[in-house]
């Protein structure tokens, strides 16, 4: 406990901290900023010992909302490098490589609590899920609209067998819809009124 004091300080170089959250150890902050050379940029620091912030991925690129695993070990985020935003997943704080998990596009990355899947968006608004032990991506379902992109609510059960997510109807409002992973089934725990 103490004063607040501030992720990243220096002249004006990150002008916005944003997306911001803790490892779930409690030890590091990762967050996004917005610099005036380099756009949006993913950084960390630690909270004990040396809290110097560390870039996490700065590139030229847009990298935004990242995401740690339930074990803290892993981290995804997106990057628009490729001209369209892509999800990444990459050791924390490293060292190691990034590998693209998403292909045609993706946002909103979401890990099961179990760390076994992750689910997110894509450019068709799609509702995606990779297993991340095997490499697989399958098609959950396909949003209502593309007024829906990135704004899914994606959310796992505690046991991670469930997915929950908003999806438009006809009318535009919008409706809950569960997928359990092993079984393959969706339905509606709502209707778009």
């Amino acid at each position: 406990s103490g004063p607040p004091e501030p992720l990243q300080t220096g002249a004006g170089s990150q002008r916005l901290i944003a997306e911001g959250m803790v490892s779930p150890d409690g030890a590091s902050p990762i967050y996004r900023t917005v610099a005036d050379t380099t756009g949006r940029d993913i950084w960390y620091r630690a909270l004990r010992g040396d809290t110097t912030p560390k870039p996490f991925e700065v590139t030229p690129a847009d990298e935004t909302m990242p995401r740690f695993s339930p074990d803290g070990r892993w981290v995804t985020y997106v990057s628009n490098e490729s001209g369209a935003p892509e999800v990444f997943v990459r050791p924390f704080p490293g060292p190691g490589g990034r590998t693209q998990i998403s292909a045609g596009g993706g946002t909103e990355p979401v890990w099961s609590p179990d760390a076994k899947y992750i689910a997110f968006t894509d450019n068709r608004v799609r509702i995606r899920i990779v297993d991340v032990q095997a490499g697989t991506i399958e098609t959950v379902d396909t949003a209502g609209n593309n007024l829906e992109r990135g704004d899914m609510g994606l959310t796992w059960s505690p046991d991670s067998q469930w997915l929950a997510y908003a999806k438009a109807g006809d009318n535009q409002l919008r409706a809950i819809q569960t997928y359990h992973v092993k079984t393959k089934n969706r339905r509606a725990l709502t209707n778009a009124f």
